[in-house]
């Protein structure tokens, strides 16, 4: 496997990227877990984490648009339908372009209560390959279709959320899209009246 060169390099090899995640739902098997009905009562707020690369997670939850979290927190099924997005930039590889490894690392886990230990439960995990999108982008990316930027590609599905003793507890459903801007992000823009005299 070809890495991803974070080192030093010319300063025309850097890409810009977007990777934006969006989660739908997500279903959680209790029996499965095994949890004490106290500990589940104490329940709050269900969040999703995807980490990416060398990268801080981007932590989707439940309450993000909403202020609190709403319904019951011991229930099987919890809907989103929200996301996040996350510019970044790498260099490309010198040479040919080789499949270039690119795994989100997704974490649920439900807060509890404030003044209940621990703050919060690791509910269980997953990885979604994007390697193929990633080295498609890169290999795409090339000065001959400059025009066509942005270049994107999406994975979309359900996946399966494992415990750590590698039991599926639950079923993810979301949606990721990364995108490749190339070197730089051109807009453009016009003043009307009322910006001339300001």
């Amino acid at each position: 496997m070809q890495e991803f060169n974070m080192g030093d390099s010319q300063i025309d090899c850097e890409k810009l990227f977007l990777l934006e995640v969006l989660v739908d739902s997500l279903s959680i098997s209790n029996s499965k877990l095994n949890l004490d009905k106290d500990l589940m009562s104490n329940f709050t707020d269900t969040c999703v984490l995807f980490q990416f690369l060398h990268y801080p997670p981007l932590v989707v939850c439940e309450s993000d648009f909403l202020g609190s979290p709403v319904g019951h927190h011991d229930s099987n099924h919890v809907t989103f339908k929200s996301g996040k997005s996350c510019f970044f930039s790498l260099r490309s590889p010198k040479g040919p372009i080789l499949p270039v490894p690119f795994h989100v690392q997704v974490t649920v886990i439900r807060r509890l209560k404030e003044g209940v230990l621990p703050d919060k439960l690791e509910i269980g995990k997953t990885s979604i390959d994007m390697s193929d999108s990633f080295t498609k982008l890169l290999k795409q990316n090339t000065d001959d279709n400059c025009d066509a930027l942005p270049l994107s590609d999406t994975k979309k599905g359900t996946f399966e959320i494992q415990d750590s003793f590698g039991q599926i507890v639950g079923n993810l459903n979301a949606f990721l899209r990364l995108s490749c801007f190339g070197k730089l992000i051109i807009t453009q823009f016009s003043l009307n009246k009322d910006d001339e005299k300001s």
